[in-house]
């Protein structure tokens, strides 16, 4: 958020702390930090603001799932420019950045490739950690599965409770790609008509980074949807959820 109150007169134009909101821009501020540590709300704090205003807005009902809607159109809108070469076995961190007017309206500022991740703030000390130690879990351990402990409960076909297939499963399967790992969708809009093959939210090794809110043993990153078309190359969304 900005340090300074916002301001469209000539004099507030030229004020960069007003108007760039950027971490990188705000934090040479000599108001930074003095409303919000490292000029960041959570959702759950955000939501204490707007009760303790009146503000009426409903944040997690209403904004955050169209937030999610709008991450789903744009992806699809350029679904065809996603992973073109058609590579097996990987998977792209993107930065979303949004704005919310004073009518509660929410806008679609930019779409980051290559998102800042560094730990910044309190939030994000605890954030950042997680989000891609779970992003982790959804790829990388797919393919390199850890080692079951002895005793673990296993699934009916061998694999760990909560595990994905391992990649020479899968190799029976046509060569599809793995499943994403995420909360179910509701049916609706983006839940019956894009439902995947597989959906697990629970992972058998407890994260070592917690979040409040969250189970160690819950998959922060939340399902949108599938991008597919016939004969293409079948793109999982998830979303991370702060």
């Amino acid at each position: 958020m900005s340090s300074e109150e916002f301001d469209l007169s000539a004099a507030g134009l030229e004020n960069k702390f007003i108007h760039l909101t950027n971490n990188a821009v705000q934090k040479y501020s000599q108001n930074y930090c003095k409303f919000e540590s490292g000029n960041q709300l959570s959702f759950s704090d955000f939501e204490v603001y707007i009760k303790e205003h009146g503000l009426g807005a409903d944040l997690r009902g209403v904004i955050l799932p169209r937030m999610k809607e709008m991450i789903f159109m744009s992806l699809e809108s350029v679904k065809k420019k996603l992973n073109p070469e058609d590579r097996k076995f990987v998977f792209e961190v993107f930065g979303y950045d949004f704005i919310i007017d004073e009518e509660f309206r929410l806008w679609l500022i930019e779409v980051n490739t290559n998102p800042c991740i560094e730990e910044a703030s309190p939030i994000l000390e605890v954030l950042l950690p997680r989000m891609i130690d779970d992003a982790f879990r959804m790829t990388i351990d797919v393919l390199f599965p850890r080692p079951r402990k002895t005793g673990e409960r296993t699934s009916a076909g061998g694999q760990s409770k909560g595990s994905l297939d391992t990649v020479e499963e899968k190799k029976e399967d046509e060569g599809e790609p793995t499943p994403i790992v995420g909360s179910p969708q509701p049916e609706g809009e983006l839940g019956d008509s894009l439902t995947l093959s597989k959906v697990v939210s629970t992972t058998v090794h407890p994260s070592p980074f917690k979040v409040p809110g969250y189970s160690d043993s819950e998959n922060m990153w939340d399902l949108l949807g599938n991008l597919c078309e016939k004969k293409a190359a079948v793109h999982k969304l998830s979303l991370i959820h702060i």
